[in-house]
């Protein structure tokens, strides 16, 4: 097992930092378009609601989410960028170009549209959680697996009506709030870039830091490495 290559000397540099601020900007900027709305209830409406044409919030609401999924596409694009599995970096490039549909159509103009970008989000980025759980080592692996099925039972329960006490956009929030969460927890993992410890080539990372990594060498290249296949 490969152990994490350390060799991200800037923030700017680091697929991390894009990670934690777009999840963090949906879930702060989300909270504080439902306080703005007067009319807006988080147990029956859907997240959706503030971004619909419209809505008090539209701007605001749609603008973040639209720079949310930019830099969610660009953090993707720096984690993979020596990837030599593009099927699993193809779920992160479809969550971002998802909330990038979901902010440009709204909900109530193009329903179609929007639907499609939702489910983007939703699905791919179970799958992105999932593809982060193999990436990741230790606590965070085991964190990406757990968030990833929290979202897909919320989503389940859903889809099957059993929203419970917390109402249909409740439920909605239990769903895709876990994705956001796990964006911001991966990007700090992605952040700190520390070798797994223990690991045979913990010293060999370090000496290796700042020094790209062909892509024919295995991995991720200089961002993070893979774990092999059983």
């Amino acid at each position: 097992m490969d152990p994490i290559r350390p060799s991200w000397l800037r923030v700017g540099g680091n697929p991390g930092g894009g990670f934690v601020v777009g999840g963090a900007m949906v879930l702060l900027l989300t909270t504080a378009a439902e306080a703005i709305d007067p009319g807006y209830s988080v147990h029956t409406d859907a997240i959706s609601y503030l971004g619909g044409a419209g809505a008090a919030t539209e701007l605001f609401w749609d603008l973040q989410l639209f720079l949310a999924g930019l830099l969610w596409l660009w953090s993707s694009g720096l984690l993979f960028r020596w990837s030599l599995r593009p099927r699993r970096s193809l779920t992160f490039y479809l969550t971002g170009v998802g909330m990038i549909l979901v902010s440009v159509a709204p909900w109530n103009v193009l329903p179609s549209v929007h639907g499609i970008g939702a489910l983007s989000v939703l699905l791919f980025g179970i799958g992105s959680c999932v593809v982060g759980g193999r990436i990741a080592h230790g606590g965070m692996s085991t964190l990406s697996y757990l968030l990833a099925s929290i979202s897909l039972v919320a989503f389940l329960a859903g889809f099957l009506g059993a929203f419970g006490g917390l109402g249909p956009g409740g439920l909605e929030r239990m769903y895709y709030y876990p994705i956001f969460l796990w964006e911001v927890a991966f990007g700090g993992y992605l952040l700190g870039g520390v070798p797994k410890a223990g690991s045979e080539g913990a010293q060999e990372s370090e000496s290796m830091a700042g020094r790209p990594v062909a892509p024919g060498a295995g991995g991720l290249g200089p961002t993070v490495s893979r774990k092999t296949s059983p």
